[in-house]
């Protein structure tokens, strides 16, 4: 007799899908492939003056590498033209933006510029881009500008750094565009941590027999074990274990469990008053560490600004103008 075949040996039969059969089709061809599948470079289109009348190496013509930094730039530039200049032809309503931005700098005028805006002038400034457009001017003019790809935004870009200490100028204006603004978040914030405080200090009484309840359990489970019996106190980062130990055969029972049960029902009642929550949740929410190190920030830059008024300087930086220059929150009447 013959020997059955071990099932693993035996073929399987093929299923029957959709693409079981012949079925003959036609081929793209590779030419077709590369026309409509290859890989292209991202297009970034802002009044590129490299059309069919322009020159290769003018095409090509650019200090300003970084299509995030033109697009920017660019953004900037054009909403300015349409909101002030929509009825003029767009390179005169542009150029008419450039001027327009770059003279609100120079006056540090909040009315045109937005804390927005010097946000992102100031992000463009600092990773010096373009900064051999200055050369490039000194050697053939600033009309040759307009010679190189993306003009409006070489001419705001040429506006800008050839201003003395820009940098400086647009963080100081930047502070004073915001200043109050912050130091009412900041004193709010400071406002809710006072209220948090001043509710763990009504219920202090409570809160150090809770305190003292939880060391002694937690003492008392530890004595007989190799845990180490806290003699003082323990660390506030310590309490989510009374969360985190739970009986054996009732998991749903946590150590805080008995640390509520074993105190007095006037202490429990005192510490879940809504008051006391809402207060807690919101301080909570507002993070002291932040808040404190919202306060350092906002110091600094007045210190800074402060400093420019003295010496002229900001950080490091000689400011033409001295006080005139990104004005000062304590002299504008902002800060108070």
């Amino acid at each position: 007799a013959a020997t059955p075949a071990h099932p693993s040996s035996r073929r399987r039969a093929r299923r029957h899908t959709v693409f079981s059969g012949e079925c003959s089709v036609e081929e793209l061809s590779q030419h077709k492939l590369r026309e409509f599948f290859q890989a292209r470079s991202a297009a970034f289109d802002i009044g590129s003056r490299g059309g069919p009348g322009g020159s290769a190496a003018a095409a090509a013509s650019t200090f300003i590498a970084d299509a995030k930094h033109r697009q920017i730039l660019d953004i900037l530039t054009r909403k300015e033209a349409i909101l002030r200049h929509s009825g003029r032809p767009q390179a005169v309503g542009l150029d008419l933006a450039v001027d327009e931005v770059l003279g609100a700098l120079h006056r540090c005028d909040y009315s045109l510029l937005t804390p927005g805006m010097l946000e992102d002038l100031r992000k463009v400034v600092v990773a010096q881009v373009g900064e051999g457009v200055v050369a490039f001017v000194e050697m053939r003019g600033e009309e040759a500008l307009r010679q190189l790809e993306y003009p409006h935004l070489h001419r705001l870009l040429y506006g800008l750094l050839r201003m003395p200490a820009v940098s400086s100028r647009l963080e100081c204006m930047i502070l004073e565009a915001t200043f109050s603004e912050h130091l009412d978040l900041c004193r709010r914030n400071l406002e809710v941590l006072r209220a948090g405080f001043l509710q763990l200090l009504s219920c202090q009484g409570p809160l150090r027999r809770l305190f003292a309840t939880a060391l002694r359990l937690g003492n008392a489970l530890n004595r007989n074990s190799h845990a180490q019996v806290a003699g003082h106190g323990f660390k506030l980062c310590s309490l989510p274990k009374l969360l985190e130990l739970r009986l054996p055969v009732r998991k749903e029972v946590s150590l805080l469990h008995f640390v509520l049960l074993w105190m007095r029902p006037d202490d429990v009642e005192a510490l879940c008053q809504p008051e006391l929550l809402e207060a807690l949740r919101r301080a909570r929410a507002a993070r002291s560490h932040t808040v404190y190190q919202d306060l350092l920030q906002r110091l600094e830059g007045y210190r800074g600004v402060q400093d420019l008024a003295r010496t002229g300087q900001h950080r490091g930086q000689s400011l033409a103008g001295g006080a005139d220059v990104g004005g000062s929150p304590a002299g504008s009447g902002r800060g108070g």
